[in-house]
Parts: C-alpha cells; structure tokens; sequence
C-alpha cells in the first residue's frame, strides 16, 4: 500500500478541492463559508427557540403541496420529506453541497432526491427544529 499524500499534494490537486464536480467528488461537497459548518448548525439550533419560524403557533397536522410550493425563497423554503414539512430556509446555508441544490427542490416533496444520496441521515435529528408540520393525505 502506498503511503498516505502529504496535505500539501492534497490541496494542489484539484480534483480533491471542495465544489470541484469531478469523479473524485461525486457528491460535490463544497466549502461553506467560517462559521457555517455542522457543528455551527448544532450550535444554532440548540440557541435558536423558533428556527422554523412558526412564531408561537403549534405545528400543522394537514398542509396541502400546493401551500408547500408558495414558499419557496432563500429565507422561506420548505421541502417535504417523508410526509413531514420543513422550512429548511435556516439550514440552506450550512448544507454541505450548497444551498443551490436544496433550491432546486423548493416547495415540492423532494424525498426520492433525498434518499437517492441521504438515506442514512436522521432527519429529525438533523432538521428537525425546521418542521412546521405533516403533509396532507
């Protein structure tokens, strides 16, 4: 086996650089700005009282996709995933591949895309502060 690269090599190639599509970098991770990485975002949400901004109001037991699909902006985004809504407006900017991915699912159910590439990931650990409520049947 060879020995490990040097951080030095690492970072002059630039199939290795973060935001690169390449096969290296199948998943096009990118390099989020100082302060926006994922211990950042466990920081906030254990700071912030009302992330999803429901302001005070409880959580929605019934939202239709056509409600889901009138928020669709930087700071008001929702997404359903498996059957749950979120405003994921909040977490846009901590999300390792960019927000321009989220983006393009804005308003609508984006759980095959999410489970394509995130079947693993706990939702409600990761964004759960970010649900207003349940899809409507």
């Amino acid at each position: 086996m060879p020995p490990p690269k040097s951080k030095s090599s690492l970072a002059s190639n630039p199939k290795l650089q973060p935001g690169r599509k390449t096969a290296v970098n199948p998943r096009q991770k990118f390099r989020l700005a100082p302060g926006f990485g994922m211990m950042d975002w466990v920081r906030l949400k254990q700071a912030s009282s009302d992330l999803a901004h429901l302001k005070g109001s409880p959580q929605r037991a019934s939202i239709t996709l056509e409600e889901v699909a009138r928020h669709c902006t930087l700071h008001d985004c929702w997404i359903v995933l498996r059957g749950a809504v979120y405003n994921i407006g909040p977490y846009l900017a901590y999300h390792p591949g960019g927000k321009d991915i989220i983006m393009k699912f804005k308003g609508r159910d984006c759980t095959k895309e999410f489970d394509k590439y995130h079947r693993w990931v706990n939702i409600e650990g990761l964004v759960g502060v970010l649900k207003v409520g349940y899809l409507a049947k």
